[in-house]
């Protein structure tokens, strides 16, 4: 009986002798692969959170020596717009805040379009934040820029020079916009390539494989026919930018301070300039006197915040959350505008106007 058993054990020494060596812990080695690729994945985000966090060890450091951080929830017009009026779809906002004091060289911008270098956005399931480091101080509204598709300045009636009278300057940027339309085209025939395999040659005693051969055919993937896609089409346009010489609304930041700001935008048709007071400044651009002006106010939302402070900490942003945490509503203190209507989606509107003007647009 030991006898015998000792014989399986000797052949069974040879069988796995006439095995592949990988083919022995086949398991074992994907096990390893495994392993090491998950390893990897976590140095990897590892390595990435350290960077986000020294980011925000930098922001941190740079608001305890007196900068302050502004932050404010950014508000999208654009799926706010009336897609009835074809003039005013996917437009965007961006409101100018200008320093006092900085003769036009320190400017906070928000805008209402998530990609921009000013600032950076945090997107959570309550919405998006910019969150900006400025310089302290008094910041005054300064211009509101808007995109108006499908338009351009061919009727306009132009002046030799520019007339006088407004409440500011309207400043029209011709340009181009790109608009996705969707175009027939005849689609040829598509082929796929599959390849095959079989084992060729096997071991006489395992029956493991021991070579493989191969081929490849190819088939039809798609018949040719007529079909569909999406084009870019350059179309007409132009860049508004409103500006009132009077101060309307002022937002005042305390060095070190972490601000929460009410939302600011201007909702279509927010300004008029004044007939007969146009005159072209430039190649493509042409200056009237503003006529009227107007612009909402959403207040700040605390409540809202507090998702994204729950969700950088969870993330391990500790030093942003502790300075999320420290942010205060700062109003914002309007001088000079009139408000009238007020809704729960766009806020409160405050306007502007050269009484009795011939606004024309």
């Amino acid at each position: 009986m030991d006898l015998r058993r000792s014989l399986l054990v000797v052949v069974g020494l040879g069988l796995l002798g006439s095995v592949p060596a990988q083919a022995i812990d086949l398991f074992g080695i994907e096990r390893r692969h495994e392993a090491r690729r998950q390893a990897a994945i976590k140095a990897h985000q590892a390595e990435q959170l350290e960077q986000i966090r020294a980011f925000d060890r930098i922001l941190e450091s740079a608001n305890r020596d007196g900068l302050a951080m502004v932050i404010t929830q950014i508000f999208n017009t654009g799926s706010r717009a009336n897609s009835s009026l074809r003039e005013h779809r996917d437009y965007t906002t961006s409101v100018g805040w200008e320093l006092e004091g900085s003769n036009g060289g320190i400017h906070l911008l928000h805008s209402d379009r998530i990609k921009t270098n000013d600032g950076f956005v945090l997107n959570t399931v309550e919405g998006s934040f910019r969150i900006n480091l400025v310089v302290p101080g008094t910041y005054r509204l300064q211009s509101v820029m808007q995109e108006h598709h499908y338009s351009d300045t061919h009727n306009m009636t132009l002046t030799r020079n520019q007339g006088a009278g407004g409440i500011g300057i309207y400043e029209i940027n011709e340009t181009a916009f790109v608009e996705t339309e969707t175009e027939e085209y005849y689609r040829p025939t598509s082929y796929k390539t599959v390849n095959h395999s079989y084992c060729s040659a096997s071991y006489v005693v395992s029956g493991a494989c021991a070579s493989w051969s191969s081929w490849s055919e190819e088939h039809v993937d798609r018949q040719g026919g007529w079909d569909t896609r999406q084009v870019g089409r350059e179309r007409d346009g132009l860049i508004v930018v409103s500006k009132p010489r009077q101060t309307l609304a002022t937002l005042i930041l305390a060095p070190g301070q972490v601000a929460l700001m009410d939302t600011v935008f201007s909702r279509l048709p927010n300004n008029g300039y004044l007939r007969d007071t146009c005159a072209r400044t430039g190649g493509q651009r042409v200056e009237c006197q503003l006529a009227s002006f107007s612009f909402q106010v959403v207040p700040a939302r605390a409540d809202a915040l507090q998702h994204a402070i729950t969700m950088v900490r969870n993330n391990g942003q500790v030093e942003l959350a502790g300075m999320l945490e420290r942010a205060v509503p700062v109003p914002l203190q309007i001088s000079g505008a009139k408000a009238d209507w007020r809704d729960g989606q766009w806020g409160q509107n405050y306007y502007l106007e050269v009484p009795a003007a011939d606004t024309g647009k």
